[in-house]
């Protein structure tokens, strides 16, 4: 499990930085990365 969240975690910090200006798809990010953690 911890495997995976840092899989997830790398996955979305390489897509912050592809999509800074990018406000929905932040918050999508931050959904899904919700989800996982619980």
């Amino acid at each position: 499990m911890l495997d995976t969240q840092v899989v997830v975690a790398r996955s979305l910090y390489q897509l912050a930085i592809a999509t800074p200006c990018n406000p929905s798809a932040t918050r999508g990010r931050v959904a899904l990365y919700r989800e996982l953690a619980q």
